[in-house]
């Protein structure tokens, strides 16, 4: 099933792409990097180590100062600080709104839904289910890439307990 909604979600942006570099859009592919996060899971909070994230993202202008766009993302596997071999990751589809400022610099807001991952030390009941995504952040454009900073939430259940992980990402990336 998740790999049904990976397709199936992937296949969309495909689609949508054509319309959107029709239309003045653009295309952003793009790559974090992750620092050291918290996972909030039965109320204990755990560190976890920094990691990678790989993104796409779609927009399209709505005003002057504001585009509209559709995103995907995959977290790299990351640990947590007092087990390595515990490891878990994310993917989050959302959408995206983007505020631009007198400069080249912007506001961004995201907001979807994501999937979560995890290897069998991190899931050993095999019930991991996926939650609300969400992300702000500020970011700078040029003409053909963007760097951002981004605080980042994905929420999900395991074993029925609702958990959550927040993050700070520096990123960048290069759009068509």
């Amino acid at each position: 099933m998740k790999k049904l909604s990976i397709f199936l979600v992937l296949s969309l942006l495909v689609l949508l792409s054509s319309s959107v570099l029709a239309e003045d859009g653009s295309i952003n592919f793009g790559a974090s990097y992750d620092l050291g996060g918290s996972l909030n899971w039965q109320s204990t909070t755990y560190g976890t180590s920094a990691g990678y994230t790989f993104d796409a993202e779609i927009t399209m202008p709505y005003h002057d100062d504001m585009s509209l766009g559709l995103g995907a993302a995959y977290q790299l596997p990351r640990s947590l600080q007092n087990n390595a071999n515990v490891q878990f990751n994310f993917i989050p589809f959302y959408g995206l709104l983007k505020f631009y400022t007198d400069n080249e610099g912007y506001l961004v807001g995201q907001l979807g839904y994501n999937m979560l991952q995890g290897n069998d030390d991190f899931d050993v009941a095999n019930d991991l289910n996926g939650g609300i995504y969400y992300g702000v952040g500020v970011g700078s454009q040029t003409e053909k890439m963007n760097a951002e900073i981004l605080y980042s939430v994905n929420n999900g259940t395991k074993e029925n307990y609702f958990l959550s992980y927040s993050k700070l990402s520096f990123s960048l990336s290069v759009g068509f």
